[in-house]
């Protein structure tokens, strides 16, 4: 195997952790559980007559391992940030502290600007150092020596030492780290050395996807913090008062309220803060965070309904900034359970059949276009095409049609005087409308469905403690083209991942026989089996990819890369303001 070193060329960025927007509810410890059969095999799906959907990128290859472009030069700008900003919130964060944080998609902002990782991303989706400014795999791929910067600085003017590194992968390691999503990518590290500038990393396996990771920059990256501060604060003292060596230094929160920002003028990078402070206040109401952007009480508004961007666009010096995320709205089976909960009956979601007319019961197509008013993605296949494993000629996507539902129920006995719960929680705007749309298509499908909506904290708990029965919609994914689907499927569908809810041997095979594999061309093509069987298996129903739209006030400009509105060192004033 060749030796894998960084080289200054530009290359899309890959991987975006499957987020799921979770709140800071403990965890619930995981049952011991024996293993259960495979799920029981149906026929592949046959198409059906309805209109195709709009084409999606043509699939391409990607490299796996990472290489590094130069870091561009920020454009002429005022020396030092002024002013205040208010960044209107859907969502709480989770917790302060990055490395206990048990959510995905809605912390992304809070961390990215508090915390540094080893690497970021050019506007070009190119990756470039972050606190790592080279790095290295050896020739058989079970080791990885990084180059740690020296003019980085946290914000309590301690400098940032390769001993920062090893301490916040081998925290994160730990059990207090259990929740944060980074934790499934870091078990398989066996040991953290230190000589000089370098951190060097070894590997049970060769795992090529730890740096792939790195290089999207949000929460499954490494959040570095300082060793020393830690110690002396304690967990929960550091919780209360976090310290990293982002762009931005955390100031005040209040729960349910607010988290306030401050710049932290010395940062390494060369997009240094243009505003002084930002408050992220949560808002959850769609309404209330709609009206602030109009009133001008907000500058930056996020996750804004379809059919509002629409009137926004329309309000002179107003924008709606679309972001093409890269995660799907998906729907996750309970499969381990050998019965339904509560009664002596098997459980149905273990038969393909079932989960199949799942699939065939829900107008995907028209949830795009009648609800989210276009602003969605159909999804041909489990994961977006682009990723590595996708290839759409080697599966039938399935298509709207409940008499097949009903068809494929009645053949697997599906108990009619039995409700199968859908849970889900406020991921985006659209979510209660898609969802209400999801329990009455499966109803008139011939699936007794209810609905129920949790806490995403209760969500967590609920994955976490493989009690989430039946269904569950989340945001999930493995990052749109040039993605990989390794680590989302490892978290979501493999036996002992994080929030797995399933059990099935195959799949097991290809995702833990798909980590190691360096060549690109390879792994896509090891991969393509795990789409296959996950499509002709309907392991889980990727309803649409999700499109946020984010509102963009008149005293700003903001531009960051594809698919990650988490740059708030980006935000820029606009000529006459502040």
């Amino acid at each position: 195997m060749p030796s894998y070193k960084t080289v200054f060329v530009s290359l899309p960025c890959a991987l975006l952790l499957l987020a799921a927007a979770c709140g800071g509810a403990a965890p619930t410890a995981t049952p011991t559980r024996a293993p259960a059969p495979a799920p029981t095999a149906a026929p592949a799906p046959t198409p059906t007559p309805t209109q195709a959907p709009a084409g999606q990128p043509t699939p391409t290859v990607r490299a796996v391992v990472p290489t590094l472009a130069p870091t561009p030069t920020s454009p002429p700008r005022v020396v030092g940030s002024r002013g205040r900003i208010v960044y209107a919130k859907l969502n709480e964060l989770g917790t302060n502290d990055p490395h206990a944080a048990p959510s995905g998609g809605p912390d992304n902002v809070y961390q990215v600007a508090v915390f540094s990782g080893l690497l970021t991303i050019n506007l070009d989706a190119s990756r470039a150092p972050g606190l790592a400014t080279a790095f290295e795999y050896s020739p058989d791929g079970t080791k990885l020596t990084l180059t740690i910067r020296k003019d980085a600085t946290f914000h309590d003017g301690t400098p940032v030492t390769p001993a920062d590194v090893k301490f916040s992968i081998e925290r994160l390691q730990s059990p207090y780290a259990t929740r944060a999503p980074v934790y499934a990518l870091l078990r398989d590290i066996t040991a953290v050395d230190l000589s000089g500038d370098k951190v060097t990393l070894t590997f049970k396996t060769p795992n090529p996807l730890f740096m792939q990771t790195q290089g999207s920059e949000n929460i499954q990256g490494i959040s570095v913090v300082p060793k020393a501060a830690v110690e002396r604060l304690g967990n929960d003292g550091f919780n209360a008062k976090p310290i990293g060596a982002g762009a931005y230094k955390f100031a005040r929160r209040a729960l349910n309220d607010y988290v306030e920002l401050e710049a932290h003028d010395a940062y390494y990078g060369p997009d240094k803060p243009h505003v002084k402070t930002i408050r992220m206040q949560i808002v959850p109401e769609d309404a209330t965070r709609v009206a602030m952007l109009r009133t001008a009480e907000a500058d930056i508004v996020e996750q804004i309904p379809p059919p509002v961007a629409k009137q926004i666009e329309k309000i002179a010096g107003l924008r709606a900034l679309r972001v093409p995320s890269g995660i799907e709205i998906t729907m996750f089976f309970h499969t381990l359970a050998p019965t339904i909960p509560g009664t002596d009956k098997p459980n149905p979601l273990r038969d393909a059949r079932v989960r199949q007319g799942v699939f065939y019961a829900i107008d995907r197509q028209a949830i795009i276009d009648r609800i989210l008013e276009g602003e969605g993605v159909f999804m041909k296949g489990p994961w977006s095409e682009g990723a590595t494993g996708s290839d759409v000629s080697i599966i039938t996507p399935y298509q709207y049609n409940p008499d097949k539902a009903r068809q494929l129920f009645k053949e697997a006995n599906l108990p009619t005087d039995v409700e199968f719960p859908v849970i889900y929680y406020q991921a985006s705007p659209a979510v209660p409308a898609v969802f209400t749309a999801v329990v009455d298509y499966l109803n008139k499908g011939g699936m007794k469905a209810k609905g129920q909506i949790v806490e995403v904290g209760t969500a967590l708990s609920m994955w976490r403690g493989r009690t989430a029965y039946a269904m569950t919609l989340i945001r999930s994914g493995v990052g749109g083209a040039g993605g990989d689907p390794a680590l989302a499927m490892r978290v979501r569908i493999l036996t002992d991942g994080q929030l797995s809810q399933y059990n099935d041997p195959t799949v097991d095979k290809l995702i833990t026989g798909g980590e190691p594999i360096f060549d690109q061309q390879k792994r896509h093509e090891h991969f393509k089996q795990l789409w296959k069987y996950a499509h002709e298996q309907a392991l889980f129903v990727p309803l649409y990819q999700d499109v946020g739209i984010h509102g963009l006030g008149k005293r700003v400009d903001w531009k960051f890369p594809p698919g990650n509105p988490s740059h708030l060192r980006r935000v820029t004033w606009r000529e006459g303001s502040p």
